[in-house]
């Protein structure tokens, strides 16, 4: 958040986001609504050198990105997906950032490549329709460049799987219910 859409206390809020991470012992984050850099690279700064944090370039004010410890996460580069004009107005000006990485387990290692989203907002009819239309671009961005790689799909979908929050309809993530193979 900032301080004029947020806690009043970011300084706090920092701190209790610090903790979680840091007592939790995920080394891996898909984040959204980062409102103000200059707080993220604090936190990011506080959790030790062995982490990085990377912030999406396009997202307006509510950016999206990754926060991951190096010692079990090999550095990726992320990247805008589905960041045209049509696109962009699906995903509420805040295209997906894919990002390929490689995971160091104990005895192996493995290439993942995860897709962090902040769907639009919001139970209105225009609003669900909007994230219907991303979840059909973004899975067929994945079933035809991404087919043959494990994929993450995580983040802010801004809806349910089981009914939309628009009315009762049906998800706008359909799509992906009915091909759990892939």
């Amino acid at each position: 958040g900032s301080n004029s859409n947020g806690p009043n206390d970011p300084n706090q809020q920092r701190e209790n986001v610090r903790k979680v991470i840091e007592e939790s012992g995920i080394e891996f984050w898909a984040l959204q609504e980062i409102v103000e850099t200059f707080r993220f690279n604090r936190l990011v700064d506080s959790l030790g050198t062995n982490w990085i944090g990377q912030l999406a370039t396009i997202s307006g004010q509510l950016k999206i990105g990754y926060l991951y410890n190096t010692d079990v996460v090999r550095e990726g580069r992320p990247i805008h997906i589905l960041k045209d004009p049509v696109n962009l107005g699906y995903f509420a000006g805040r295209p997906p950032l894919r990002m390929k990485v490689e995971v160091i387990l104990p005895d192996t290692s493995i290439s993942i490549t995860f897709i962090t989203v902040h769907m639009k907002c919001c139970g209105g009819a225009n609003d669900r329709d909007r994230r219907e239309s991303a979840s059909t671009s973004l899975k067929t961005h994945m079933d035809f460049l991404l087919a043959n790689e494990p994929v993450i799909l995580i983040g802010d979908l801004n809806d349910e799987l089981g009914r939309s929050i628009s009315g009762g309809r049906v998800t706008p993530y359909q799509n992906f219910l009915d091909d759990p193979q892939n």
